[in-house]
C-alpha cells in the first residue's frame, strides 16, 4: 500500500510574519519552508518561532519579513 506523500507547505521569505502564522495555522501544518522568490528553500519556520517571539517580547517582529 503506498499513500502520496503530501504536498510540502512553503511560504516566501518576503512574507510578513504574522500572516505566514496565519497561513500556517489555517492550514493545519505545525511547520512550513521557507523559500527565496526562485523557490530555494533558506530556512523554516514553526509554532515554536511564535512561542520564541512571544517570550522574548519582540512583537514588533510580526510585522516585519520573516527572513
Amino acid at each position: 500500500l503506498h499513500r502520496a506523500a503530501p504536498e510540502p507547505f512553503a511560504i516566501l521569505e518576503s512574507d510578513i510574519t504574522i500572516d505566514s502564522f496565519i497561513k500556517l495555522f489555517g492550514t493545519g501544518y505545525t511547520g512550513a519552508a521557507v523559500v527565496n522568490k526562485d523557490g530555494a528553500l533558506v530556512g523554516s519556520f514553526s509554532s515554536t518561532d511564535l512561542k520564541g517571539i512571544a517570550l522574548h517580547d519582540s512583537f514588533l517582529q510580526l510585522l516585519m519579513p520573516i527572513r
